[in-house]
């Protein structure tokens, strides 16, 4: 008998044991349940990195406790609220605080990341948390040329848009709009393939016009399936008054039955040497700027 209840009360005690052990764990458990996060996102992360495209990958905003890498899988980006601030940690080094932080950004080469940032009534765009550029009254889109050397953003301003590249500022316009591609595709901004020209849309009133280096092309009510050549020549179909014109380098063409279209996506428009220009088909009207051309009835 005393046997029994000896044995009983071993089980007893082991059971205690047990369950002190089990409170334990579930109390580390719940300690380090951040880090746990933190792992999880990392392979998660890591997994889908490996089908990035990594040419300016764009995200609207930052996940906390998310990791970003790189599509060269060699640098990391990671956000931690502190206090009601954010801090971004890019390969271990972090930003000073920020009040709220958005559209991170990694160069095509995956060596160079951007982010806006907002500090009370100030707001940047902070380039590898090493530069702090005044983006007006916030940015709106962030982009870095091909090679990754500069960077690029819009930015609002009193109510209207500006770009910001590679420190220098365009005129406001009221609005800068996507660029639509010749495949329905579409851009804040399109580079050349050799990175020396940028282009970009933007509005005034009704009318609508390309920008190329800074340099204004003619307005017009509606531009389409734009493309640059392999050799930076640039085309783009254009709308006024309900007649529609494929122009070449900024010049209008009536007859573009010699400019090659190329037929399968991720190819470009070559335009030939040999393309007409307007003849007595038509006349220039000088309200409608020096390059477009009005077809007569």
């Amino acid at each position: 008998m005393k046997d029994s209840e000896k044995q009983k009360r071993t089980r007893q005690a082991l059971i205690m044991v047990l369950v002190i052990l089990s409170l334990i764990l579930i109390f580390v458990i719940w300690k380090n349940r951040k880090g746990a996060g933190e792992a999880i996102a990392k392979i998660v992360s890591a997994v889908k990195s490996k089908n990035t495209a990594g040419n300016n990958v764009v995200q609207p905003s930052f996940q906390i406790n998310r990791i970003i890498f790189a599509s060269n899988g060699s640098n990391d980006v990671y956000v931690e609220k502190r206090n009601d601030k954010y801090i971004v940690i890019i390969n271990g080094q972090e930003s000073r605080p920020y009040d709220s932080v958005a559209l991170p950004t990694f160069s095509e080469d995956g060596q160079q990341f951007a982010y806006s940032a907002q500090d009370g009534e100030n707001n940047y765009v902070v380039v590898n948390n090493e530069e702090e550029i005044d983006a007006r009254d916030g940015a709106t889109s962030i982009i870095f040329n091909p090679d990754g050397s500069k960077v690029g953003f819009i930015a609002d301003t009193n109510g209207k848009k500006i770009i910001i590249y590679d420190g220098k500022e365009t005129r406001t316009y009221d609005n800068i709009v996507p660029i639509e591609g010749l495949y329905g595709n579409s851009a804040d901004f399109i580079f050349s393939p050799d990175g020396k020209q940028i282009a970009f849309r933007a509005t005034d009133g009704n009318q609508t016009f390309i920008v190329i280096n800074g340099q204004e092309g003619t307005r017009y009510d509606s531009i389409s399936n734009f493309i640059f050549s392999p050799d930076g020549n640039y085309s783009y179909d254009a709308t006024k008054d309900g007649i529609t014109i494929r122009v070449i380098n900024g010049k209008p063409v009536i007859d573009n039955s010699n400019v090659y279209i190329p037929p399968t996506p991720g190819t470009t428009i070559k335009p030939k040497n040999d393309y007409k220009t307007p003849s007595s088909g038509g006349h220039k009207d000088e309200n409608l700027g020096k390059d477009h051309l009005q077809i007569s009835n």
